[in-house]
């Protein structure tokens, strides 16, 4: 058995797409936001840069790696700014 290095199971950032905007128009400006990851209650402050049709997000922290196909969603205190396709890292 092999174990794996703390570092290869976080990332500082990701790439989402198919962004779902919700109380925020679509924007080309690069955002702050908190985001969550997968079911837990926990946010992630974060960069949020509009790319294409997708978004690169940029966590303050890094976060334990999430699965591409999961979600990214964005939000400003209470409000739901987005909801985003998380893509697979190929590195």
């Amino acid at each position: 058995m092999e174990l794996s290095d703390i570092d290869d199971l976080s990332v500082s950032g990701i790439r989402a797409k198919n962004v779902n905007w919700v109380s925020l128009a679509p924007t080309d400006s690069p955002f702050r936001a908190e985001i969550k990851l997968r079911h837990g209650k926990r946010r992630f402050p974060a960069l949020v840069t509009p790319e294409g049709d997708g978004l690169r997000i940029e966590f303050d922290s890094p976060v334990k790696k999430p699965s591409g196909g999961q979600y990214a969603v964005g939000y400003d205190g209470r409000a739901l700014l987005f909801g985003a396709e998380i893509v697979p890292r190929t590195d």
